[in-house]
């Protein structure tokens, strides 16, 4: 069967309209999508909504010292690394921006999330990433914020993401390469 060039185009453009170029998984765009869906349900349906939030610690570094390449290929080996932890059917992993990740976790608790996010941590030492430029380690390591909810009716997914946010900035200020969790009430 023939197909028109313009016809493969836009193919490649829905495709690029869900997907980063890069790493092959969810974009921003599509992740917002989904995480007002997910909420929605969620809140309809009065189930509990894990997040995630992952940044690559030392990222910069990565570039500055190995070259955008090898940062590059960093961001690959992690996203394909969240993907094999997180794989349920319903996890949506997604690039959040620059060398940050996001994963929405549909009807997860707080346990089933910091175990989920614990796995990830670990997984991403054991792949031991050469990262000699580091204070933390000789590999790279991330760190990761978590909250979760049973969305509450005349509330949004807002609220959610801060809470998520806070707790990675929280792993940050502790050192890095760990999981903090959050009550988005707590914030």
């Amino acid at each position: 069967m023939w197909i028109c060039r313009s016809n493969i185009y836009n193919i490649r453009w829905i495709s690029n309209a869900t997907h980063d170029k890069l790493t092959g998984i969810y974009n921003r765009g599509y992740f917002d999508d989904c995480l007002e869906t997910e909420y929605n349900l969620a809140k309809d349906n009065n189930k509990h909504l894990g997040l995630l939030i992952i940044d690559i610690d030392h990222f910069k570094m990565i570039n500055d010292n190995y070259g955008h390449q090898k940062g590059d290929e960093c961001l690959k080996k992690i996203a394909a690394a969240l993907l094999k932890v997180a794989k349920r059917a319903g996890d949506i992993v997604a690039r959040y921006g620059g060398e940050e990740f996001i994963i929405v976790l549909p009807e997860t608790n707080s346990k089933g999330a910091s175990n989920l996010a614990e796995k990830i941590r670990k997984h991403v030492e054991s792949l031991q990433l050469i990262h000699e430029k580091s204070t933390i380690n000789d590999y790279v390591t991330i760190s990761l914020g978590c909250a979760t909810t049973v969305p509450k009716p005349a509330t949004n997914y807002s609220l959610l993401i801060k809470a998520t946010d806070n707790a990675l900035y929280r792993s940050k200020q502790s050192g890095r390469n760990r999981l903090t969790v959050i009550d988005p009430e707590d914030t």
